[in-house]
């Protein structure tokens, strides 16, 4: 094998150990700066969530797509924030319950 393979076979073994936790509600509303609520509403709202020894769970990695498709996650632009950083809404989603 080659140098350039070996590193490209490294890379892509590296790429398969790294597992995305699970985050609790908690978890998840601390990492975003809102409630556990917010997270529940969200939730209601379609978010997606797995269930883990009937306990909700989340990928942050499905969730900020998720947030952003639904105007909860939105880019600043304005001066004070370098490089464009992420906030999430400070309103929590419609309850969409019946």
């Amino acid at each position: 094998m080659t140098d350039e393979q070996i590193a490209t076979l490294a890379q892509l073994v590296a790429d398969r150990l790294r597992v995305e936790p699970y985050l609790s509600k908690r978890a998840l509303a601390d990492h975003l700066g809102c409630s556990v609520r917010s997270i529940e509403l969200a939730v209601n709202a379609g978010m997606p969530a797995y269930t883990v020894f009937g306990r909700p769970k989340f990928k942050l990695s499905e969730v900020e797509p998720w947030l952003v498709a639904h105007r909860h996650l939105s880019v600043a632009h304005s001066p004070g924030h370098a490089s464009g950083a992420a906030s999430a809404a400070t309103d929590p989603p419609p309850d969409t319950r019946s």
